[in-house]
């Protein structure tokens, strides 16, 4: 029986934030049971423990295949919410889904923030520069500034142009 079927009680407190995490585990010898079984398998498949997790949950875009922090974040209550799915022919974990743009912002005066869009800003081209420009940065816990001023968008911008151009 998996760990989810057995451990149906294990969040038995929901936040009240309502954000999605959890306050507590409701059975702590399940939880423990799971962990001793998560470790041994950890062991057994990759020889090793512990492993980091950057080494079993990857990222493959665009000819990059970096490790990536951050996994279900409506099951585990976590920031960096990535969906993935097991390798055919290994055992990591590819992220194939997730956060499509991210941003922090700090109110102060002016105004300053940081974004980042985790699979680069252009998902449609991948001879386009801006198909991996971002997936390093996100890997490495970077963010790039998000421009608010006229005058910051345009000492910035590579093209201007109008719909249906």
């Amino acid at each position: 029986m998996s760990y989810a079927e057995r451990a149906k009680k294990i969040y038995a407190e929901p936040d009240p934030s309502g954000l999605g995490a959890y306050r507590g585990i409701g059975e702590p010898e399940i939880a423990i049971t799971a962990l001793q079984e998560s470790v041994s398998n950890i062991r057994k498949w990759y020889g090793r423990f512990p492993i980091s997790w950057g080494e079993i949950h990857r990222m493959r875009h665009g000819g990059l295949d970096l490790p990536l922090a951050g996994a279900d974040g409506e099951r585990f209550g976590i920031l960096a919410s990535l969906g993935g799915r097991p390798g055919d022919e290994d055992k990591h974990i590819y992220v194939t889904g997730g956060h499509s743009y991210i941003a922090v912002v700090a109110f102060t005066k002016p105004l300053q923030a940081w974004s980042i869009f985790p699979y680069g800003n252009n998902r449609q081209d991948p001879e386009s520069e801006h198909y991996t420009d971002q997936t390093r940065l996100f890997a490495d816990f970077q963010f790039k500034p998000a421009w608010f001023t006229k005058e910051d968008i345009l000492k910035n911008v590579e093209k201007i142009y109008s719909p249906g151009e």
